[in-house]
């Protein structure tokens, strides 16, 4: 077989193609599946999270999907090194990143009320237990403190002005039943002059 070379020469050539091949599909297929999570797997999340109440946004559930594009790019830097693609992914998931946190804080802020308040508290406990070493939720926490003074201001100031409202009707039971839910809703505040005021047309 005096060309027996030549065969083994294409057979290396064949078998180095085929592998090119395979790496080009492989990180193709990285690249369609991290994208599709940076995108459509973050606004199936939103969109499941739209089953609870309103203005509560569903911060592990999106951060989990966040997480697993992340985790599926680092592994593919491992397995395919050298390739420009994987920074480029790595800046979309920094910016898909840094617009939740946007659109996280924009929901904090708009928060009308306590229990809303208290609900998207609770979504960042959650995710703060999964993704303790995240640093943007200490960022949410001071957000969640500073609405959450004016708010607990402006219940106060609410249930006060409805325990005057059913005394300037001669209504006491409904004030008596106004003062006893402000107690329940704000354990420890002070709301002696609401006190009082039941208290003296009580007697």
């Amino acid at each position: 077989y005096p060309r027996e070379d030549l065969w083994a020469a294409l057979h290396a050539e064949l078998d180095g193609r085929q592998a090119l091949l395979k790496r080009q599909a492989g990180i193709a297929a990285v690249a369609e599946s991290v994208r599709g999570r940076l995108d459509q797997g973050i606004r199936q999340a939103v969109a499941a999270g739209s089953e609870a109440p309103l203005g509560t946004y569903p911060i592990a559930q999106v951060w989990a999907v966040l997480r697993s594009a992340t985790a599926e790019l680092a592994a593919a830097r491992e397995k395919y090194p050298g390739e420009s693609i994987w920074d480029t992914l790595q800046a979309e998931a920094d910016q898909r990143k840094a617009r939740l946190e946007s659109e996280i804080t924009d929901t904090i802020r708009a928060c009308g009320g306590l229990l809303e308040l208290d609900r998207n508290a609770s979504q960042l406990a959650a995710a703060r237990a999964r993704y303790p070493t995240e640093s943007f939720w200490t960022t949410l926490q001071a957000e969640i403190e500073a609405r959450r003074e004016p708010l607990r201001r402006a219940s106060i100031d609410a249930l006060g002005a409805g325990v005057r409202e059913c005394l300037s009707r001669n209504d006491l039971e409904h004030a008596v039943a106004q003062l006893a839910a402000a107690r329940h809703r704000h354990p420890g505040e002070n709301l002696r002059s609401e006190e009082r005021r039941v208290g003296k047309e009580c007697r």
